[in-house]
Protein backbone atom coordinates (compact mmCIF):
# COMPACT_ATOMS: atom_id res chain seq x y z
CA UNK A 1 0.00 0.00 0.00
CA UNK A 2 1.55 3.79 -1.22
CA UNK A 3 0.99 5.31 2.44
CA UNK A 4 0.21 9.21 2.97
CA UNK A 5 -0.74 9.23 -0.70
CA UNK A 6 -4.05 10.49 -2.61
CA UNK A 7 -4.96 10.76 -6.40
CA UNK A 8 -6.35 13.53 -8.73
CA UNK A 9 -7.26 12.37 -12.42
CA UNK A 10 -7.29 15.67 -14.58
CA UNK A 11 -10.58 14.63 -16.99
CA UNK A 12 -11.55 18.31 -17.68
CA UNK A 13 -10.46 18.58 -21.22
CA UNK A 14 -13.30 19.20 -24.57
CA UNK A 15 -11.13 16.61 -26.13
CA UNK A 16 -11.02 19.26 -29.35
CA UNK A 17 -8.99 17.09 -31.53
CA UNK A 18 -11.55 14.25 -31.67
CA UNK A 19 -13.80 15.82 -33.41
CA UNK A 20 -16.76 13.98 -32.60
CA UNK A 21 -18.50 16.27 -30.58
CA UNK A 22 -17.97 14.23 -27.38
CA UNK A 23 -15.44 13.51 -24.46
CA UNK A 24 -13.05 11.31 -25.46
CA UNK A 25 -13.19 9.80 -22.15
CA UNK A 26 -16.12 7.43 -22.73
CA UNK A 27 -14.47 5.87 -25.83
CA UNK A 28 -14.30 2.55 -25.25
CA UNK A 29 -10.32 0.64 -25.52
CA UNK A 30 -10.99 -2.90 -25.28
CA UNK A 31 -14.18 -2.77 -24.13
CA UNK A 32 -13.74 -0.77 -21.39
CA UNK A 33 -14.22 3.62 -21.26
CA UNK A 34 -10.78 4.98 -21.20
CA UNK A 35 -11.81 7.19 -18.07
CA UNK A 36 -11.94 3.88 -16.32
CA UNK A 37 -8.42 2.92 -16.55
CA UNK A 38 -6.93 5.09 -14.44
CA UNK A 39 -9.74 4.75 -12.06
CA UNK A 40 -9.47 1.09 -11.73
CA UNK A 41 -5.48 1.48 -11.43
CA UNK A 42 -5.83 3.62 -8.49
CA UNK A 43 -8.82 1.23 -7.22
CA UNK A 44 -5.86 -1.17 -7.52
CA UNK A 45 -3.57 0.16 -5.48
CA UNK A 46 -5.93 1.06 -3.22
CA UNK A 47 -5.37 4.89 -3.56
CA UNK A 48 -8.23 7.48 -2.43
CA UNK A 49 -9.16 9.37 -6.13
CA UNK A 50 -10.51 12.52 -6.75
CA UNK A 51 -11.45 13.07 -10.17
CA UNK A 52 -11.81 16.51 -11.99
CA UNK A 53 -14.49 16.85 -14.46
CA UNK A 54 -16.02 19.42 -16.73
CA UNK A 55 -16.75 18.67 -20.46
CA UNK A 56 -20.00 16.04 -20.54
CA UNK A 57 -18.88 15.71 -16.68
CA UNK A 58 -22.38 14.07 -16.19
CA UNK A 59 -21.80 11.09 -18.89
CA UNK A 60 -18.27 10.76 -16.89
CA UNK A 61 -19.59 10.70 -13.60
CA UNK A 62 -22.38 7.85 -14.58
CA UNK A 63 -19.54 5.81 -15.78
CA UNK A 64 -17.69 6.04 -13.08
CA UNK A 65 -20.19 5.77 -10.47
CA UNK A 66 -21.47 2.60 -11.98
CA UNK A 67 -18.11 0.86 -11.48
CA UNK A 68 -17.22 2.60 -8.39
CA UNK A 69 -18.66 4.15 -5.71
CA UNK A 70 -15.70 5.58 -3.37
CA UNK A 71 -14.10 8.30 -6.24
CA UNK A 72 -15.01 11.88 -5.46
CA UNK A 73 -15.44 14.52 -8.63
CA UNK A 74 -14.53 18.26 -8.35
CA UNK A 75 -16.21 20.25 -11.53
CA UNK A 76 -14.04 22.66 -13.69
CA UNK A 77 -16.37 25.22 -15.06
CA UNK A 78 -14.29 26.56 -17.62
CA UNK A 79 -11.47 24.81 -19.40
CA UNK A 80 -8.82 26.32 -17.86
CA UNK A 81 -6.19 23.96 -18.07
CA UNK A 82 -4.59 21.19 -15.76
CA UNK A 83 -2.83 23.60 -13.99
CA UNK A 84 -6.08 25.71 -12.84
CA UNK A 85 -7.71 21.79 -12.42
CA UNK A 86 -5.33 21.28 -9.79
CA UNK A 87 -5.75 24.04 -8.28
CA UNK A 88 -9.40 23.43 -7.77
CA UNK A 89 -8.71 20.52 -5.66
CA UNK A 90 -7.00 22.33 -3.12
CA UNK A 91 -9.48 21.94 -0.34
CA UNK A 92 -9.54 18.47 -0.71
CA UNK A 93 -5.52 17.79 -0.24
CA UNK A 94 -5.81 15.34 2.62
CA UNK A 95 -2.22 13.47 2.52
CA UNK A 96 1.25 14.20 2.43
CA UNK A 97 2.27 13.81 -1.05
CA UNK A 98 -0.55 14.13 -3.97
CA UNK A 99 -0.52 11.84 -7.49
CA UNK A 100 -1.88 14.41 -9.98
CA UNK A 101 -2.22 12.53 -13.68
CA UNK A 102 -4.19 12.85 -16.82
CA UNK A 103 -6.83 10.55 -17.63
CA UNK A 104 -5.85 10.41 -21.09
CA UNK A 105 -2.94 7.76 -20.32
CA UNK A 106 -5.14 4.12 -20.28
CA UNK A 107 -2.12 1.51 -20.62
CA UNK A 108 -0.25 2.99 -17.32
CA UNK A 109 0.49 0.03 -14.98
CA UNK A 110 0.59 -0.14 -11.12
CA UNK A 111 4.42 -0.82 -11.67
CA UNK A 112 4.82 2.59 -12.60
CA UNK A 113 3.18 4.86 -9.92
CA UNK A 114 5.07 2.05 -7.60
CA UNK A 115 8.49 2.86 -9.19
CA UNK A 116 7.22 6.91 -9.01
CA UNK A 117 6.35 6.33 -5.86
CA UNK A 118 8.96 4.71 -4.59
CA UNK A 119 11.67 6.76 -6.03
CA UNK A 120 10.03 9.99 -4.49
CA UNK A 121 9.70 9.01 -1.05
CA UNK A 122 13.16 7.90 -1.04
CA UNK A 123 14.77 10.90 -2.46
CA UNK A 124 12.43 12.91 -0.30
CA UNK A 125 11.95 15.03 -3.36
CA UNK A 126 9.51 17.76 -3.71
CA UNK A 127 7.77 16.87 -7.14
CA UNK A 128 8.62 13.53 -8.75
CA UNK A 129 7.04 12.85 -12.85
CA UNK A 130 7.16 9.96 -15.24
CA UNK A 131 9.45 10.85 -18.30
CA UNK A 132 9.59 8.83 -21.95
CA UNK A 133 11.31 8.99 -24.97
CA UNK A 134 9.57 9.82 -28.36
CA UNK A 135 12.35 9.98 -31.35
CA UNK A 136 11.08 10.34 -34.45
CA UNK A 137 7.62 10.97 -33.27
CA UNK A 138 5.47 14.48 -33.24
CA UNK A 139 5.77 15.25 -29.27
CA UNK A 140 4.27 18.59 -30.21
CA UNK A 141 1.01 17.74 -28.16
CA UNK A 142 2.74 16.33 -25.12
CA UNK A 143 4.64 18.25 -22.09
CA UNK A 144 8.58 18.29 -23.81
CA UNK A 145 10.75 18.19 -21.10
CA UNK A 146 14.11 20.54 -21.65
CA UNK A 147 17.15 20.95 -19.64
CA UNK A 148 19.66 23.80 -19.18
CA UNK A 149 22.51 23.00 -16.96
CA UNK A 150 21.39 22.90 -13.88
CA UNK A 151 17.54 23.99 -14.95
CA UNK A 152 14.64 21.64 -15.76
CA UNK A 153 11.39 22.82 -17.59
CA UNK A 154 8.12 21.34 -18.88
CA UNK A 155 6.48 23.19 -21.36
CA UNK A 156 2.96 22.48 -22.68
CA UNK A 157 0.54 24.04 -25.17
CA UNK A 158 2.02 26.55 -27.60
CA UNK A 159 5.39 27.07 -26.33
CA UNK A 160 6.05 23.47 -26.97
CA UNK A 161 7.03 23.17 -30.50
CA UNK A 162 8.93 20.62 -32.27
CA UNK A 163 12.65 20.60 -32.48
CA UNK A 164 15.02 18.08 -33.98
CA UNK A 165 17.47 17.90 -31.04
CA UNK A 166 17.93 14.85 -29.93
CA UNK A 167 18.42 15.78 -26.47
CA UNK A 168 15.37 17.13 -26.34
CA UNK A 169 12.97 14.05 -27.27
CA UNK A 170 12.33 14.05 -23.61
CA UNK A 171 8.81 14.15 -22.51
CA UNK A 172 6.41 14.63 -19.44
CA UNK A 173 3.85 11.57 -19.48
CA UNK A 174 1.67 14.00 -17.63
CA UNK A 175 2.00 11.84 -13.96
CA UNK A 176 3.28 13.77 -10.91
CA UNK A 177 4.04 13.24 -7.16
CA UNK A 178 4.39 16.22 -5.10
CA UNK A 179 4.58 17.06 -1.57
CA UNK A 180 1.83 19.00 -0.31
CA UNK A 181 3.69 21.37 1.20
CA UNK A 182 4.97 21.87 -2.07
CA UNK A 183 1.86 22.42 -3.69
CA UNK A 184 0.60 24.54 -1.14
CA UNK A 185 3.82 26.88 -1.42
CA UNK A 186 3.60 27.05 -5.20
CA UNK A 187 0.56 26.12 -6.94
CA UNK A 188 -0.90 29.72 -7.11
CA UNK A 189 2.21 30.60 -8.99
CA UNK A 190 1.05 28.94 -12.01
CA UNK A 191 0.78 31.66 -15.19
CA UNK A 192 -1.77 31.96 -17.66
CA UNK A 193 -0.59 31.40 -20.94
CA UNK A 194 -1.15 34.63 -23.04
CA UNK A 195 -2.31 32.77 -26.18
CA UNK A 196 -4.94 29.87 -25.22
CA UNK A 197 -5.52 31.61 -21.43
CA UNK A 198 -5.10 28.38 -19.97
CA UNK A 199 -2.42 27.47 -16.82
CA UNK A 200 -0.83 24.46 -17.86
CA UNK A 201 0.58 22.00 -14.80
CA UNK A 202 3.74 21.00 -15.91
CA UNK A 203 5.07 24.90 -15.67
CA UNK A 204 5.25 23.59 -12.02
CA UNK A 205 7.99 21.94 -12.90
CA UNK A 206 9.66 25.37 -13.78
CA UNK A 207 8.83 26.42 -10.50
CA UNK A 208 10.57 24.06 -8.85
CA UNK A 209 13.63 24.18 -10.58
CA UNK A 210 14.01 27.95 -10.19
CA UNK A 211 13.35 27.67 -6.28
CA UNK A 212 15.79 24.84 -5.77
CA UNK A 213 13.26 22.06 -4.86
CA UNK A 214 14.42 18.60 -5.45
CA UNK A 215 12.94 17.18 -8.75
CA UNK A 216 13.15 13.78 -9.69
CA UNK A 217 12.08 12.00 -13.09
CA UNK A 218 11.27 8.35 -13.57
CA UNK A 219 11.96 6.59 -17.41
CA UNK A 220 9.46 4.52 -18.49
CA UNK A 221 8.44 3.12 -22.29
CA UNK A 222 6.86 5.59 -24.41
CA UNK A 223 4.57 3.22 -25.64
CA UNK A 224 2.69 2.60 -21.97
CA UNK A 225 2.10 6.23 -21.82
CA UNK A 226 0.90 7.12 -24.54
CA UNK A 227 -2.01 9.50 -24.50
CA UNK A 228 -5.25 9.95 -26.48
CA UNK A 229 -5.60 13.12 -28.18
CA UNK A 230 -6.96 11.73 -31.57
CA UNK A 231 -8.52 9.09 -33.20
CA UNK A 232 -5.69 7.61 -34.69
CA UNK A 233 -4.28 7.85 -31.44
CA UNK A 234 -7.92 5.36 -30.15
CA UNK A 235 -6.52 3.12 -32.65
CA UNK A 236 -2.81 3.05 -31.71
CA UNK A 237 -3.59 2.57 -28.26
CA UNK A 238 -6.18 -0.08 -28.42
CA UNK A 239 -4.16 -2.33 -30.87
CA UNK A 240 -1.75 -2.20 -28.10
CA UNK A 241 -3.85 -3.16 -25.26
CA UNK A 242 -5.15 -6.15 -27.31
CA UNK A 243 -1.25 -7.31 -27.92
CA UNK A 244 -1.04 -7.62 -24.39
CA UNK A 245 -4.21 -8.90 -23.33
CA UNK A 246 -2.89 -11.82 -26.03
CA UNK A 247 0.60 -11.73 -24.87
CA UNK A 248 -1.12 -12.47 -21.46
CA UNK A 249 -3.42 -15.39 -22.65
CA UNK A 250 -0.84 -17.13 -24.13
CA UNK A 251 1.58 -16.73 -21.32
CA UNK A 252 -1.69 -18.83 -20.03
CA UNK A 253 -1.72 -21.65 -22.43
CA UNK A 254 -4.53 -20.04 -24.76
CA UNK A 255 -3.00 -20.54 -28.43
CA UNK A 256 -4.62 -18.20 -31.20
CA UNK A 257 -5.10 -18.74 -34.84
CA UNK A 258 -4.00 -15.12 -35.94
CA UNK A 259 -3.20 -12.49 -33.40
CA UNK A 260 -4.24 -9.41 -36.12
CA UNK A 261 -7.99 -9.87 -36.45
CA UNK A 262 -8.79 -11.22 -33.25
CA UNK A 263 -10.74 -8.85 -31.26
CA UNK A 264 -10.69 -9.49 -27.83
CA UNK A 265 -11.99 -7.47 -24.13
CA UNK A 266 -9.70 -6.79 -21.20
CA UNK A 267 -13.05 -8.33 -19.31
CA UNK A 268 -12.86 -11.45 -20.69
CA UNK A 269 -10.89 -14.64 -19.16
CA UNK A 270 -9.49 -17.69 -20.78
CA UNK A 271 -8.68 -20.61 -19.15
CA UNK A 272 -5.62 -22.80 -20.38
CA UNK A 273 -5.59 -24.97 -23.32
CA UNK A 274 -8.14 -23.70 -25.36
CA UNK A 275 -7.92 -22.10 -28.98
CA UNK A 276 -9.54 -19.48 -30.43
CA UNK A 277 -9.72 -19.11 -34.14
CA UNK A 278 -9.09 -16.28 -36.71
CA UNK A 279 -11.27 -13.45 -36.49
CA UNK A 280 -13.13 -14.25 -32.89
CA UNK A 281 -14.57 -11.35 -31.21
CA UNK A 282 -14.68 -11.86 -27.25
CA UNK A 283 -16.59 -9.42 -26.12
CA UNK A 284 -18.13 -8.58 -22.48
CA UNK A 285 -17.72 -10.80 -19.21
CA UNK A 286 -16.99 -13.78 -21.31
CA UNK A 287 -15.41 -16.79 -19.78
CA UNK A 288 -13.73 -19.54 -21.81
CA UNK A 289 -12.90 -22.61 -20.18
CA UNK A 290 -10.19 -25.32 -20.06
CA UNK A 291 -10.14 -27.37 -23.83
CA UNK A 292 -12.64 -25.26 -25.75
CA UNK A 293 -12.05 -24.27 -29.46
CA UNK A 294 -13.94 -21.10 -30.34
CA UNK A 295 -14.08 -21.51 -34.49
CA UNK A 296 -12.85 -18.93 -36.96
CA UNK A 297 -15.62 -15.49 -37.32
CA UNK A 298 -17.50 -16.55 -33.85
CA UNK A 299 -19.06 -13.69 -31.62
CA UNK A 300 -19.16 -14.43 -28.16
CA UNK A 301 -20.45 -12.01 -25.86
CA UNK A 302 -21.09 -12.09 -21.85
CA UNK A 303 -21.45 -15.60 -21.90
CA UNK A 304 -19.75 -18.83 -20.55
CA UNK A 305 -18.06 -21.55 -22.40
CA UNK A 306 -17.64 -24.51 -20.09
CA UNK A 307 -14.89 -26.71 -20.24
CA UNK A 308 -14.24 -28.94 -23.53
CA UNK A 309 -16.73 -27.19 -26.05
CA UNK A 310 -16.70 -27.09 -29.52
CA UNK A 311 -18.12 -24.02 -30.72
CA UNK A 312 -17.39 -24.23 -34.81
CA UNK A 313 -17.19 -20.90 -36.84
CA UNK A 314 -19.36 -18.43 -37.54
CA UNK A 315 -21.32 -18.43 -34.15
CA UNK A 316 -23.16 -15.80 -32.19
CA UNK A 317 -23.47 -16.57 -28.66
CA UNK A 318 -24.58 -14.00 -26.15
CA UNK A 319 -25.45 -13.86 -22.72
CA UNK A 320 -26.05 -17.75 -23.17
CA UNK A 321 -23.89 -20.68 -20.66
CA UNK A 322 -22.48 -23.91 -22.78
CA UNK A 323 -22.25 -26.55 -21.01
CA UNK A 324 -18.89 -28.83 -20.43
CA UNK A 325 -18.12 -30.92 -24.06
CA UNK A 326 -20.90 -29.54 -26.06
CA UNK A 327 -20.77 -29.24 -29.60
CA UNK A 328 -22.42 -27.11 -31.71
CA UNK A 329 -23.55 -26.20 -35.43
CA UNK A 330 -21.86 -23.36 -37.68
CA UNK A 331 -24.00 -20.68 -38.74
CA UNK A 332 -26.25 -20.38 -35.46
CA UNK A 333 -27.17 -17.30 -33.07
CA UNK A 334 -27.73 -18.47 -29.38
CA UNK A 335 -29.29 -15.86 -26.99
CA UNK A 336 -29.86 -15.59 -23.62
CA UNK A 337 -30.20 -19.41 -23.37
CA UNK A 338 -28.45 -22.23 -21.45
CA UNK A 339 -28.11 -25.89 -22.92
CA UNK A 340 -28.92 -27.95 -19.90
CA UNK A 341 -27.09 -31.26 -21.02
CA UNK A 342 -23.89 -33.30 -22.48
CA UNK A 343 -23.77 -34.37 -25.87
CA UNK A 344 -21.52 -36.36 -27.37
CA UNK A 345 -21.86 -35.38 -30.97
CA UNK A 346 -24.05 -32.46 -32.67
CA UNK A 347 -26.09 -30.12 -29.78
CA UNK A 348 -28.71 -28.43 -32.01
CA UNK A 349 -30.86 -26.40 -29.33
CA UNK A 350 -30.35 -24.49 -26.28
CA UNK A 351 -32.32 -24.22 -23.60
CA UNK A 352 -33.73 -21.07 -21.15
CA UNK A 353 -35.02 -22.72 -17.82
CA UNK A 354 -37.94 -24.53 -19.38
CA UNK A 355 -37.73 -27.12 -22.27
CA UNK A 356 -38.38 -25.64 -25.22
CA UNK A 357 -35.83 -25.67 -27.91
CA UNK A 358 -34.33 -22.11 -28.76
CA UNK A 359 -31.35 -22.28 -31.55
CA UNK A 360 -32.08 -20.37 -34.76
CA UNK A 361 -30.42 -21.32 -37.87
CA UNK A 362 -29.65 -19.17 -40.43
Amino acid sequence: MLENLQAIILAGGISERFQTGKTKLIEKICGTEMILYPVNLLKSLYIPTTIVVGFQHDRIQKIVQDHHDKVTFVLQQEPLGTGHATQLTKNIWSQDHILLMNADIPLVTPDIINKLYRQHIKADADISFVTAHSMGLDTTKYSRVSFDNDKIQVTEGPDNTQSDDSDQCCISAGIYIAKRSFLNQHIDKLSKNETTGEIYLPELIKIASDHLCKIITTAVSFDIVRSVDTLADLWAVEHIKRSQLMLHWMDHGVRFANTLNILIDETVHIEPGCYIGSGALLLGKTTIKSGSTIGAYTHIQDSIIEEQCLIPSHMIITKSTITKETILQSFSVIDNQTNQEKTESTFTGARKTVDATQQQDF
